[in-house]
């Protein structure tokens, strides 16, 4: 996997022939203070140094069980879902995602993303899990704040030390499959079209120049 920032800083990753899957992850932590943004904010030296790591998680490869699945799409065998984390310092956390003239907020494969087309996930938050177990849809591509299901908020596979997992047809989540309840954040999304993760479609590129996603 390449992960790589361009010259305005804008996250991009890629594989060849590997697929992406995006995830989002706000770092629920409690504390007063937010980091906004909005045109009259003055942000302090503390403020700018609000965001301590990004981290990508390589989550599960497809192996042939998931190209012969025929409870939903196949996905080919070898395509990588990737997780991605945003890790605040103590005292902050994530409150909106957004693209906007002058910074164009995108996410970019070097080939497709995958959809299942049996839940339609569009966000973590409508993934309903009692269906976690059934064919690829644990493997779906979706933005989110925090959720990984309806009632699951989503943490590193490596952190997940519970023994519980829901995702039952895959061995390899036995162990851990990277869910824990949680309180979910009020959900919101502004002027995008979230077709793009519903449909089957051969895009390489989400992108927007005036939408957001938030949790409020």
């Amino acid at each position: 996997m390449n992960y790589t920032k361009d010259k305005k800083g804008r996250v991009e990753l890629s594989r060849k022939k590997i697929f992406l899957f995006f995830l989002l992850f706000v770092c629920l932590i409690l504390g007063n203070n937010v980091l906004l943004a909005q045109p009259d904010y003055s942000i302090s030296h503390n403020d700018s140094l609000a965001l301590e790591n990004v981290i990508v998680e390589k989550y599960y490869i497809s192996d042939s069980t998931d190209y012969i699945d025929t409870m939903a799409d196949k996905l080919p065998i070898g395509a990588v879902t990737y997780r991605i984390f945003i890790d605040m310092k103590p005292g902050y956390s994530l409150q909106t995602v957004y693209g906007v003239p002058k910074h164009e907020l995108f996410l970019k494969t070097t080939t497709t993303f995958f959809n299942n087309q049996e839940c339609y996930a569009e966000t973590g938050f409508n993934i309903d899990a009692k269906k976690l177990h059934t064919g690829t849809i644990a493997l779906d591509s979706w933005i989110t704040m925090g959720a990984a299901s309806h009632v699951h908020t989503g943490i590193l596979r490596s952190e997940d030390k519970d023994g519980v997992s829901l995702i039952t047809n895959r061995p390899f989540f036995e162990q851990s499959d990277g869910l824990t309840k949680g309180i979910l954040p009020d959900f919101r999304i502004f002027n995008l079209d979230l077709n793009f993760f519903r449909n089957n479609n051969t895009d390489n590129t989400f992108s927007t120049k005036e939408g957001a996603w938030a949790a409020l």
